[in-house]
C-alpha cells in the first residue's frame, strides 16, 4: 500500500534519503530557514526540526551587495537549495544559504531535538546574481536556478562531496580563494586569471568527521552544467551538460568520476543525442556506467529559446568511459526526458518525464 505525506504549507521539499531501516529523512526549506524531519511511512512525519547555526555570521563573506546574516536561511529567489544523505541513522545536510554560503552538517536525531555532530563551510559568501532574460522563460531544464542549487553525495562510511557551480562569472573563485587561501581557477586558464565567463563545478571533499579533505575544480575549457550526483564505492558519478558551441547541436551529456577523499578526477563528454543533457547515472558492478538524460532538442543561436521536442536518452558507457552505447527507450511528445535511473540485481529502472511543457519554439 501507498503512504503519502505532504510537507505543511509555505515549505518547500528540498530532499529527502532512505536508512536501512526503511525511516526518510527529509530536507524542508521555508522562507526563514531550513528544517528537517523524519517520516517512518505510517502515520504523519515528525514536527520538523528547524536548523540553527549561530556560527553563520562569523564565517568570511566577500560579498559587496548586502550585509552579513544572523541566521540561516535559504536564498530569496528560489528554495531548491539543499540536499540531504543518509549515513546510518544519521544524516549530512549540505545547503546554500541567504548568502550564497555553501555550509555543510552531519546531524544526529535526538528526540524532538536535532544534533549537531559537526559542520564545515563548502563555499563561502559571495555574491551571486540572478540571471535575467529578455523573452521566454528558457527554463526546461532548471537553468534560471541552477546556479543555486548543489550537489551532494555520501559514501558507506559517511565521507561526502559537495559539488558547486561555478556559474558564469569569477566570483566563486576569488571568494573560495581568499577563504580557503587556495589558487583554485578555472579549468583551461592556467594563468589564474578566473575566465569571466567559465562555467566549472567546484568540488569538495569532507571526511566522516567533518574535516575538509580536498577542493577539485572539475569540468572542461567549455561552459559545464552539473545536474546529478551519485556515489558509488568511494568514487562519486557527476553529470550534467557541457556546452560545444552555440549552434543547434549545441550539447553534449558531461561526466566526471571524482574520488570522494581524494579528489582525482576524470572528465569525459558524449554526443550521442545531440543536443543533449545528462540527468543521472549509476555504476554496474562490471564496471560499466548508465547515464541517463534527454536529447534530439534544438537550441536556439540567436536567443533563450528551445524547441518543444527532446527524447528521453539512455547510454551504457563502458569502464574506461570511451565508448557509449545508446539503447532505446520509448519516445514521447514535446518534453519527455529520463530522469533517474537505478538497479536491482541484474535490472534496470528509468523514471522521468512524459509529455512534459517546453518553452516556446524557435
Amino acid at each position: 500500500t501507498a503512504s503519502v505525506w505532504t510537507p505543511a504549507e509555505g515549505d518547500t521539499l528540498c530532499d529527502f534519503a532512505v536508512h536501512a531501516d526503511g525511516t526518510v529523512s527529509a530536507l524542508l526549506a521555508r522562507a526563514d530557514g531550513y528544517a528537517v524531519t523524519r517520516w517512518r511511512g505510517q502515520g504523519p512525519a515528525e514536527p520538523p526540526r528547524v536548523l540553527a547555526d549561530p556560527d553563520i555570521a562569523r564565517d568570511p563573506d566577500v560579498r559587496r551587495f548586502a550585509s552579513t546574516p544572523a541566521a540561516l536561511r535559504p536564498p530569496d529567489r528560489t528554495h531548491d537549495t539543499g540536499r540531504i544523505a543518509a549515513v546510518g541513522d544519521e544524516v549530512v545536510v549540505a545547503v546554500r544559504t541567504v548568502s550564497h554560503s555553501v555550509v555543510a552538517y552531519r546531524l544526529r536525531f535526538e528526540g524532538a531535538q536535532v544534533e549537531r555532530r559537526w559542520r564545515v563551510l563548502v563555499e563561502p559568501g559571495f555574491d551571486l546574481l540572478p540571471v535575467f532574460l529578455i523573452s521566454g522563460s528558457y527554463d526546461t531544464f532548471g537553468q534560471l536556478v541552477s546556479p543555486y542549487r548543489l550537489q551532494l553525495g555520501v559514501d558507506r562510511n559517511g565521507a561526502a562531496l559537495v559539488a558547486v557551480s561555478t556559474m558564469w562569472t569569477a566570483e566563486l573563485f576569488e571568494a573560495h580563494n581568499a577563504a580557503f587561501g587556495e589558487r583554485l581557477h578555472a579549468v583551461g586558464d592556467p594563468s589564474g586569471a578566473s575566465n569571466p565567463v567559465a562555467k566549472d563545478v567546484i568540488v569538495t571533499g569532507l571526511s566522516a568527521d567533518g574535516r575538509r579533505l580536498h577542493a577539485t575544480v572539475v569540468g572542461t575549457d567549455l561552459p559545464d552544467e552539473p545536474y546529478g550526483l551519485r556515489v558509488f564505492g568511494d568514487t562519486a558519478y557527476l553529470v550534467g551538460r557541457t556546452e560545444i558551441t552555440n549552434t543547434p547541436r549545441g550539447f553534449a551529456g558531461f561526466l566526471a568520476t571524482i574520488g570522494i577523499t581524494t579528489g582525482a578526477a576524470r572528465v569525459s563528454t558524449h554526443d550521442l543525442m545531440p543536443p543533449q543533457v545528462f540527468f543521472d547515472v549509476v555504476a554496474l558492478a562490471d564496471g560499466r556506467i548508465v547515464a541517463v538524460g534527454g536529447g534530439g532538442y534544438e537550441d536556439n543561436p540567436r536567443g533563450a529559446s528551445i524547441s518543444e521536442a527532446c527524447q528521453p536518452l539512455a547510454a551504457v558507457l563502458d569502464a574506461d568511459r570511451a565508448r557509449a552505447s545508446p539503447f532505446a527507450l520509448p519516445p514521447g511528445p514535446r518534453h519527455s526526458h529520463a530522469r533517474v535511473v537505478f538497479s536491482v540485481a541484474d535490472r534496470l529502472f528509468v523514471g522521468g518525464q512524459h509529455d512534459g511543457p517546453g518553452t516556446h519554439e524557435i
